[in-house]
This record gives C-alpha cells, sequence and structure tokens, in this order.
C-alpha cells in the first residue's frame, strides 16, 4: 500500500470571471507542497493541456497551441500562467 497523505495540496486558484477579447489575463494557484519537492503543474482549457511546468526540465515552463490562448511563457511560472491574448473561442473555464 502506498501512502499518500504527503501530497499536493491546492490551497487556491485564481481565474478571472471575465476577460475581454484580446486583453491578457493571469491564472494563479497556491500549494502546499508538504515538505516534497514540486513534478509539474499543468492548465488545461476544455479538456486540452495549455501550459505546463516542470522544474527540472529546460525550459521549466512550456506552452501548447490552443486557439485563443497565448501563453506569455517569460511572464509564467509554477504558480501561474499568463495568456498574453484571449479570443472570442475562449471560455474562463480551465
Amino acid at each position: 500500500m502506498v501512502d499518500i497523505t504527503n501530497s499536493l495540496t491546492m490551497t487556491e486558484v485564481k481565474i478571472p470571471n471575465h476577460i475581454m477579447r484580446f486583453k491578457s489575463a493571469i491564472l494563479g494557484c497556491r500549494y502546499n507542497l508538504d515538505g516534497e519537492s514540486l513534478y509539474s503543474v499543468k492548465w488545461y482549457k476544455d479538456g486540452h493541456e495549455f501550459y505546463r511546468y516542470v522544474p527540472r526540465n529546460k525550459p521549466p515552463g512550456q506552452a501548447f497551441p490552443l486557439p485563443g490562448i497565448n501563453v506569455d511563457s517569460s511572464a509564467s511560472a509554477s504558480a501561474s500562467a499568463t495568456s498574453s491574448t484571449i479570443s472570442t473561442s475562449t471560455s474562463t473555464s480551465t
């Protein structure tokens, strides 16, 4: 049996309720690792991954093409994904 009591705990997720067309938005999360090291943080929209942060990768942040979302990788990190533009095909759910 595997002990999973020491795991990631999400403490906060911040997603804007409304995002103006062609404006930037910051999606954020806070988490408690309970002393463990971070493996990855992934962001999804409508079931499709658009940003992944894996600290041991070089570079650690990786954006994936998704219509309506353009991730600004230079402004994104382990606890946030910054979209440089949002088009009308984007909903606010992730």
